[in-house]
Order: structure tokens, then C-alpha cells, then sequence
């Protein structure tokens, strides 16, 4: 039996908040998943803010026991275009494949809209498990933004990629 059938995908609780939250452990942890979104720092309340958006569909990805395991959003930017965002899976089980499969299923939540034709994504060049698996998931890159993002004293590069539904 495949282990990805025991999680359900459904849209984000705020129930999980603290959870998602105690993934992100440091500055390197945030900008990671964040980019500049918590540049003034993340905290339980700025979160809940930050899904206030209209534009913003969050998901989650639960086991049978109700465990989060898997956070991400999905943010309109046009009728037809959408943006995947701030992908994050709970550390401990990182490297099984579990970010693919999430990524597929918003692929395929996204899908199921029937409007959106392109989505795309960013990630930094030096973010090598993401980069993995955005290419498997065929995404493709479509220019990269040299010296974006900051992490401590060390400048890195943005790459932008899509994939056309």
C-alpha cells in the first residue's frame, strides 16, 4: 500500500497555526519559506493576518490521526494564473516525497478551479530539494532574480518557474 493514501488534503485549519509555526525554527527557516511575506518577523498573530487575504487559498495535508504534515498556499494573481506559496512539510519527515505529493495535489485542487491556465512559483537557486521537486512536477524556469533574498549576512539569487495546465 502506498503510505501517501493515509493523508487527507483539505483546506487549512487555523487549529494548526502553532504547529506550522514550530516548523520554522530561525531567519534561514523563514526566508526559505517566506521570501520577504514576514520580513517584520513571523508570529501567531501576523499569520493569522496573513490568511485574511482574499487572494489566498490555504491547504494543509493531515494524517489518519489528524497530524498536520503539510502546509501550502495557493494566491490568484489573475483569472488565470495562480501562484504557489510558502510550501512548507513537517521536518521530520522531509525527503520521502510527501512535498511532491502536497504539490500534486494543488496541482490538481487548482486544476479542478477550471480557469487557472499557468502556475507558477519561486524558490532560491540554492534551495536544492524544492528545485527537485518543482522540475519533477514540471515546472520550468522561466528567469532568475540575482541577489534577492538575504539570509544572514549571505545574498541569494530567486529563480521564477511555471508550468502550464
Amino acid at each position: 500500500m502506498n503510505w501517501f493514501n493515509a493523508f487527507h488534503f483539505t483546506r487549512f485549519s487555523h487549529d494548526y497555526t502553532d504547529t506550522i509555526l514550530s516548523w520554522i525554527k530561525g531567519e534561514k527557516d523563514r526566508v526559505l519559506w517566506s521570501g520577504n511575506s514576514f520580513s517584520g518577523g513571523l508570529n501567531h498573530q501576523r499569520f493569522k493576518h496573513h490568511l485574511k487575504r482574499k487572494d489566498l487559498f490555504a491547504f494543509q495535508l493531515l494524517d489518519s490521526e489528524k497530524n498536520i504534515h503539510a502546509y501550502g498556499e495557493v494566491v490568484l494573481q489573475a483569472i488565470d494564473r495562480a501562484t504557489l506559496c510558502r510550501i512548507i512539510v513537517d521536518p521530520q519527515i522531509r525527503g520521502k516525497g510527501l512535498g511532491k505529493f502536497f504539490c500534486q495535489k494543488l496541482i490538481m485542487e487548482v486544476k479542478a478551479w477550471g480557469v487557472i491556465r499557468q502556475i507558477s512559483l519561486n524558490t532560491l537557486t540554492s534551495n536544492n530539494p524544492a528545485l527537485k521537486c518543482y522540475r519533477r512536477l514540471g515546472f520550468r524556469q522561466e528567469s532568475i532574480k540575482k541577489r534577492s533574498r538575504q539570509i544572514g549576512n549571505t545574498w541569494h539569487d530567486l529563480i521564477f518557474m511555471s508550468l502550464s495546465l
